[in-house]
């Protein structure tokens, strides 16, 4: 089986370079028309398409695939930043000594009011397997695509997890809009290209 993962298109709060995890933003005007774009550029033919709850993620899927409704799985939404939510380093959080210790500790701790990096990348790697768990092991043949419409960390989680590569969780970020392809082999994913 045929695994796509494709970060949502942009949004303001990318633009502004903040933190929006639990933020439902939506897609800004250059986000939708980049999707647009990347759609008649790389059709993309999924079998089926599981999606974050959050506009953004549906809201790409929609544009992406129109003609498949999106399977919503929760546990695929981003990471709770709590108290960094909807701010940026510039200007915002640069000073701020709660965050440089989280950004010196290497991102790992918990986020105060949010989540930490282990346990988001657990709740991201249950929510692809139980994505995976829906198809029929009848239908999940070597053409069968399975996309996912996620977030930037989201899709670092998973490929952190189940990527067949020595790549790292940072090593991962994709640009909107974009994401990996690979082969799913029942445990790892494999033959990964960008898309």
């Amino acid at each position: 089986m045929k695994i796509a993962l494709i970060r949502h298109g942009m949004t303001e709060g990318n633009i502004r370079k903040q933190y929006s995890g639990v933020t439902n933003d939506k897609l800004c005007p250059e986000g939708i028309e980049e999707l647009k774009r990347l759609a008649g550029e790389r059709p993309i033919q999924p079998d089926i398409v599981f999606a974050s709850p959050m506009s953004r993620c549906l809201d790409t899927a929609e544009i992406l695939f129109p003609n498949r409704e999106p399977v919503i799985i929760d546990e695929l939404a981003e990471m709770n930043f709590g108290i960094f939510e909807g701010r940026a380093f510039a200007g915002d959080l640069e000073n701020d000594p709660v965050y440089r210790k989280w950004i010196e500790g290497g991102c790992e701790d918990t986020i105060p009011e949010g989540e930490n990096k282990t346990e988001f990348a657990k709740r991201c790697a249950a929510g692809f397997m139980k994505a995976l768990a829906m198809i029929p092991d009848e239908q999940a043949d070597e053409d069968y695509l399975a996309a996912f419409a996620v977030h930037g960390g989201t899709i670092m989680a998973v490929m952190a997890i189940f990527a067949d590569s020595d790549k790292e969780y940072y090593d991962w970020l994709a640009a909107n809009g974009r994401g990996y392809m690979g082969e799913w082999n029942g445990r790892r994913i494999t033959d990964i290209r960008e898309i």
